[in-house]
């Protein structure tokens, strides 16, 4: 493993990270509701920023609804978050048994089938 940090650091670091998700827990818990998104921009951080979500209490079928439904309502966007006649649409298809294997099926690349604009 690369060392590019002092055991303090490292321990610091990790301390930092608790401290977050005991946070974002809390305000989950208190009915806050928590945006989804990063500063580091591009959809792998993204996705994997959802990802790690679940380890707030979020079920992967939550998350895609947060990250979809729930977002498209905050922004105050009437044509996105969701699936129905006359809204764009992203979306893909999979064969999942399992929906909490989504994340890493997701991060695979393994779709049957991507809808772009509702095409």
């Amino acid at each position: 493993m690369l060392d590019i940090a002092s055991p303090e650091d490292d321990q610091s670091y990790r301390e930092g990270y608790e401290k977050i998700v005991e946070t974002l827990k809390m305000m989950k818990d208190k009915g806050i509701f928590i945006v989804p998104g990063t500063d580091l921009g591009g959809a792998f951080f993204y996705h994997r920023e959802l990802e790690l979500y679940q380890q707030l209490g979020y079920t992967p079928a939550e998350l895609v609804k947060l990250a979809t439904y729930d977002m498209a309502q905050y922004l105050g966007d009437e044509n996105l978050g969701s699936i129905a006649r006359g809204k764009l649409a992203d979306f893909f298809l999979t064969q999942l048994a399992n929906f909490s294997q989504y994340f890493r099926y997701f991060r695979d690349s393994m779709c049957d089938s991507v809808i772009l604009r509702g095409i």
